[in-house]
């Protein structure tokens, strides 16, 4: 249409030229008529050029007028072409035959009517988008480039909003949605941030609005690879977090109240052998140990029950703090010596001279080291090694828990931090067990912002590793570069 409009600017100015040029070829032929007449002698040479002068008049008459037309025509194509740049998509040029303005008016309406489908579909698009993210009962909360917020559909708003009004209604401020409405985003915005690759604060998983609990996700937009924003979901999980925790208070409580008569029925077991064995045969004895085995299972299960309910129910909480690894680790090997003594394994602990203090859950480092040590003695046969060391390098603390037991398949190390996993080996079944330590382990050891990974081979053995990041020292960190090992 730009085309079209400055050649209809163009041959408006060339007509302009020509229809100066015929007025004055007209002037020229007024001329030949007046000099005839002034030389009034009438004969044909002189009738002849006032015929010639005349004829060349009406002619350019003629072309004047036309020229004319022409030019009212390109005014009015500059007019509708004028309008149409405004976005005003309702103006068509008028029918001006089928000259090359009249093909230059066709080409405009064309165009005037594509743009008008053009735009006609973009709104309906948009429509339906924003009926669709209406629609969508998950708070959506789009962002651009630069974090600011764009787009809220309308969960996303009313969730705000009641989190908006209960933070109001609980500080007693003077309602300001201008400015506080969005100060209610900042629990979203470090994932949006993150979505968009900017320094960040780590975003939480779950965030709480006006009493309802809902899971926070976030990722970026990519157009033609480059990054124009983010977008984060708020998915309202209250219902399942209800249901969490009201199994987790079932659990909880069948397991304190199974713990109590498990405890009566072991004490008089070995009330039994302790107080007239003479007066068991040895069958009667080795059933009364089988009753002490098994009552120690089921209390070591209900135990775990206990634990994984308690981790539900305070999935991020823990209390760091200062704590030596060495110490810890030391007394929870001790407590596993005559554990090992008796299946004769060797038991060795390799640690630093020099380590930091590290804010952890104390309790849970306890639980977390109990968990691999156990699982160590449990797996090896008679014999057997197992090894705790710690080690610290140049970005963490690791703690290494390796064995030489039956290992673990490679078919099975995909599921090995899974609730109830159990080892498809003889050994495994005969040695019990839940199948909850390691779900637990993992859970623990991502509380206190640390990873857990191994390393197994079938009938060889199985490594654990557990990594705290030297972000969490509590104290300056030992200068010595011999104390320090390379990450990589």
């Amino acid at each position: 249409m730009q085309l079209h409009a400055r050649g209809g600017l163009a041959l408006n100015q060339l007509i302009r030229l020509v229809y100066l040029m015929a007025i004055a070829v007209g002037v020229l032929g007024l001329g030949l008529i007046g000099y005839g007449l002034w030389l009034a002698r009438f004969d044909w040479w002189h009738w002849f050029l006032i015929s010639l002068g005349a004829l060349w008049l009406l002619l350019q008459i003629g072309l004047i007028v036309m020229l004319q037309r022409k030019r009212r025509a390109i005014q009015q194509l500059t007019a509708v072409v004028d309008v149409l740049a405004t976005a005003d998509l309702s103006v068509r040029a008028p029918n001006l035959g089928t000259d090359e303005l009249g093909e230059l008016a066709q080409s405009i309406n064309l165009a005037a009517e594509h743009f008008t489908n053009l735009l006609d579909t973009q709104r309906r698009e948009t429509q339906r988008e924003r009926a669709i993210l209406a629609a969508i009962d998950d708070g959506v909360i789009v962002c651009d480039q630069l974090g600011q917020i764009i787009l809220l559909n309308t969960a996303a708003y009313n969730i705000i909003a009641m989190a908006e009004a209960e933070r109001l209604q609980t500080n007693h401020e003077q309602p300001n949605l201008s400015l506080r409405f969005y100060a209610a985003l900042e629990a979203v915005q470090p994932a949006l941030d993150q979505a968009l690759g900017r320094p960040h604060i780590k975003p939480a998983e779950r965030v709480c609005f006006a009493g309802r609990t809902y899971r926070l996700s976030a990722n970026p937009i990519w157009i033609d690879d480059r990054r124009i924003g983010a977008v984060a979901i708020l998915q309202d999980i209250s219902a399942r977090v209800e249901s969490e925790r009201l199994r987790s208070d079932f659990m909880a409580l069948a397991a304190h109240e199974l713990r109590s008569p498990l405890t009566s029925i072991r004490g008089f077991a070995d009330m039994l052998l302790w107080s007239n064995p003479e007066h068991f045969s040895a069958e009667e004895i080795s059933y009364i140990e089988g009753i002490g085995r098994n009552i120690q299972r089921l209390t070591e299960l209900m135990n775990d029950v206990v634990d994984l309910a308690r981790l539900e129910i305070q999935r991020n909480e823990h209390t760091p703090q200062p704590v030596d690894l060495r110490q810890v680790l030391s007394a929870v090997l001790d407590e596993f010596r005559p554990r090992a003594e008796r299946k004769k394994l060797q038991l060795d602990c390799l640690l630093p001279n020099e380590l930091p203090l590290l804010s952890l859950d104390p309790l849970h480092i306890r639980q977390i080291s109990h968990h691999l040590i156990s699982n160590a003695i449990k797996y090896t046969p008679e014999h057997g090694q197992i090894q705790l060391e710690v080690q610290q390098r140049i970005d963490d603390v690791l703690v290494v828990v390796r064995d030489t037991g039956i290992g673990i398949s490679l078919r099975e190390q995909p599921r090995i931090f899974g609730r109830f996993f159990r080892n498809d080996n003889p050994l495994s079944r005969a040695a019990g067990g839940t199948g909850l330590g390691l779900s637990i382990a993992k859970a623990l050891v991502e509380m206190n912002h640390g990873s857990i990974y191994f390393e197994s081979i079938e009938e060889e053995g199985t490594t654990f590793y557990v990594a705290f990041p030297l972000a969490l020292a509590c104290e300056p960190l030992p200068h010595n570069p011999a104390t320090l090992v390379d990450a990589a």
